[in-house]
């Protein structure tokens, strides 16, 4: 049985979306003390503000979002990856969840982010 390594394409990429992940967790602490300590207000977008617009090697994040629920949304479309961190608070402590979609397939996605993207179809318009 012959062993393939990964092609260094996609080795390249799931390191650029690791480091998509890990900037865009620069405002998760801020988003789950307000979570936590003043619930009742809504998060404000200015909080995406701490997610920086280009990653090294000038990987650029096109969209950044921060919804009033505290959900994080970034897209870059240097590597085609849509990353969307959801919060939820249980019991005082605010836990994640990620979900991840690019066009180099689930491999390039970190795997806490491997989840399928929530279907809303249900929803009303």
């Amino acid at each position: 049985m012959t062993h393939h390594p990964a092609s260094p394409h996609v080795s390249t990429n799931r390191a650029k979306v690791s480091e998509l992940l890990a900037e865009t967790s620069l405002a998760k602490a801020p988003i789950a003390a307000q979570l936590t300590e003043n619930p009742q207000v809504e998060i404000g977008a200015d909080i995406a503000d701490l997610i920086p617009s280009r990653l090294s090697k000038g990987t650029q994040i096109s969209y950044k979002a921060v919804a009033r629920d505290g959900t994080i949304t970034v897209f870059s479309p240097q590597i085609g990856t849509l990353l969307v961190l959801s919060p939820k608070v249980e019991n005082g402590e605010v836990n994640w969840r990620c979900f991840g979609s690019s066009i180099h397939g689930n491999n390039a996605i970190p795997a806490p982010c491997r989840e399928p993207l929530p279907d809303h179809s249900n929803l009303p318009k």
